[in-house]
């Protein structure tokens, strides 16, 4: 099996990674390296199955960004992937939206890793499941949370457990609605 970022998923993983950083824009070749391969490591200790869905999230961003604005993604400005990446995290398929998710979160690890392949953060140390109480607990404290932040004068709030994810300013009557256990990932 090639590296979980091959050849042909590289062009669409650093356009849509510069949407989620914005600094990596004017990154040079050895920091990408590095962060390509904390996440190629990250991806190296997942089943197959979970490889291959990143994968073909990454050709489905591709071909989504080429039915939208009629270029690939490395040739969209920032705001255009930023707006497709929204469009998949505010959909109603879950799969998608955990995908946007999972994707921004091997980013932000890459980013934060030294190269070195930090302990716990590229080879996913700790396991756990979360009960139905630890679930409902969370969701509890979100919505507190979010009531809190809009209360306070935030615009948006981004949730987890929220569907979409980014709860605006004007759904803020409709917190516990949109912040479910069923949203929970």
């Amino acid at each position: 099996m090639p590296p979980p970022i091959s050849a042909t998923g590289r062009p669409a993983f650093r356009a849509f990674a510069e949407a989620f950083v914005p600094e990596l824009r004017d990154t040079d070749p050895e920091v990408w390296a590095r962060l390509e391969a904390t996440v190629d490591r990250a991806l190296a200790d997942r089943p197959p199955r979970v490889q291959r869905q990143f994968l073909t999230f990454l050709g489905l961003l591709g071909v989504a960004a080429r039915v939208r604005f009629c270029h690939g993604p490395q040739d969209l400005d920032v705001e255009q992937r930023i707006r497709l990446l929204r469009g998949f995290e505010r959909g109603p398929v879950l799969l998608l939206r955990r995908g946007v998710w999972g994707f921004r979160t091997l980013v932000m690890m890459g980013r934060n890793d030294d190269g070195r392949g930090l302990p716990g953060v590229a080879r996913g140390v700790v396991h756990y499941r979360f009960t139905p109480e630890v679930i409902a607990a969370t969701v509890r404290a979100t919505r507190a949370a979010a009531r809190i932040f809009f209360a306070a004068g935030a615009e948006r709030v981004h949730s987890p457990s929220a569907n979409p994810p980014l709860v605006e300013r004007a759904d803020a009557n409709r917190i516990d609605q949109l912040i479910d256990d069923r949203h929970f990932l």
